[in-house]
């Protein structure tokens, strides 16, 4: 036993990049706050634009869903694609998809096509930026690279409360200049700040990556021998299969909410956006200034169990919500709750995948990881929006249940997780190699 941990211990060690300065986690930092500004500016009024062609609710779940339909696909290719070649050039592509993508979105309101010509140009908007979209399993990886374990949760709380700056400042933003300045606006400032993020990416940002580092993989990360190399390690299928039951439980409000705050509020672009900046807000709250002294004085798991009921007892406040008339205060608080619950479990779930993973594939877990939640973002809106159009609440109560299964599997996995608070922690084994990693990427 002493000899097995030895040999793992000095292949952690090879795997270990060279120090790189804390600049680079910072300008991480705010190459995803301008890149999630021009995520929240367009998406999260999404369902706002795609009403003004005529889209109903399934039309509206199915916009949602290609995206990640998408982004299913592509994110575990680029994630292990960034293990070949390193992480910046992955990131400078996936960026200048997203100016593409909102250039096409924008597209629509700047000329008087008929609503199923427009309505058809925002779905394939959403399929381009949905395949180049590798931003966050790939800033996953370098968190990865370059910040030691422990200190992986605080450092991606961090970046999580860059991430929420971007939603408090984006919705409003959007919501206002689509409601008074021009409905394409959101969309080309959204193109503008990403070529601005790529740009940063490219000058400010070193590769975190190291050349003799670099698998030889192949580039499908849903290959056989990729899936039985990561189904080997069971801790990552069970905080993947965490990760899968909370994305499905939190997307099925993404085509529902919108709907309670059109038909039943009665609101606007303006007022949506506002609210959903006051999310951001409590984002930032939790995930910059909560999660790293929380992390440190209690490890990741009870955040991540407590992020799951925390959720759980938003969407539950949601189907009340949805069943009562428009009452402000009980919608805040069920919003509260649900940006609290997500805001807990982003960072602690992502810093444990990274602490019982192989070091030597991070791209690669970490695209599988991001690749379940796509898989979610596919199912949850157009399941949300079915379960809504024949009883709204019941749409939030079965969001509820998936996250209380969530919080149930966290209890089951506990004893064997690895935190950076195990008293004993398990050395995860090493996965066997497989034929890709063998020739070189050459067989699939």
């Amino acid at each position: 036993m002493p000899e097995r941990q030895a040999t793992i211990i000095a292949a952690m060690s090879v795997a270990a990049p060279s120090p790189i300065p804390k600049r680079a986690v910072y300008t991480l930092m705010l190459i995803n706050f301008v890149d999630l500004m021009g995520f929240g500016l367009v998406i999260l009024l999404l369902p706002f634009y795609a009403v003004r062609f005529d889209a109903n609710v399934f039309q509206i779940a199915a916009l949602l869903s290609v995206y990640s339909a998408c982004q299913f696909l592509a994110a575990p290719i680029l994630g292990t694609l960034s293990d070949r070649v390193g992480r910046r050039p992955v990131l400078m592509f996936s960026q200048w998809g997203s100016v593409v993508g909102y250039l096409v979105l924008a597209l629509p309101a700047l000329f008087d096509w008929p609503p199923a010509v427009g309505l058809s140009v925002v779905f394939l908007s959403r399929i381009i930026d949905g395949f180049t979209a590798g931003n966050i399993t790939v800033t996953n990886a370098y968190v990865s690279d370059v910040v030691a374990p422990k200190e992986r949760a605080g450092v991606m709380g961090l970046l999580g409360a860059a991430f929420g700056l971007g939603f408090a400042l984006g919705p409003p933003i959007g919501g206002l200049l689509s409601e008074h300045v021009h409905p394409a606006a959101p969309g080309l400032l959204a193109a503008l700040l990403s070529g601005i993020a790529s740009i940063m990416v490219w000058r400010f940002l070193p590769e975190s990556h190291r050349t003799h580092d670099r698998t030889g993989a192949t580039g499908f990360a849903f290959a056989p021998t990729r899936m039985r190399s990561v189904a080997a390690q069971p801790m990552d299928v069970a905080l993947s299969s965490v990760w899968f039951l909370c994305m499905l439980a939190y997307v099925m409000l993404e085509p529902t909410v919108p709907k309670i705050l059109i038909d039943q509020y009665k609101w606007s672009e303006g007022t949506a956006g506002i609210f959903y900046g006051c999310v951001g807000v409590i984002i930032i709250l939790v995930q910059g200034g909560l999660v790293r002294p929380l992390n440190k004085r209690f490890g990741e798991w009870p955040l991540a169990f407590g992020g799951a009921v925390c959720g759980a007892i938003g969407l539950l406040l949601y189907a009340r919500v949805a069943s009562v008339a428009p009452f402000f205060a009980l919608l805040a608080i069920a919003a509260l709750f649900n940006a609290l619950g997500r805001s807990l479990q982003t960072p602690t779930l992502s810093a444990m995948l990274s602490q019982n993973s192989d070091p030597r594939a991070q791209g690669a877990v970490y695209g599988v990881y991001q690749g379940m939640a796509s898989l979610a973002r596919v199912i949850g809106p157009l399941v949300g929006g079915a379960i809504y159009d024949r009883h709204p609440p019941a749409t939030f109560v079965v969001g509820g249940g998936l996250l209380l299964v969530a919080a149930g599997v966290l209890v089951v996995i506990r004893p064997r997780l690895r935190t950076s608070h195990s008293l004993d922690p398990a050395i995860p084994e090493p996965p066997a190699k497989t034929v890709a990693d063998t020739t070189g990427g050459v067989a699939s």
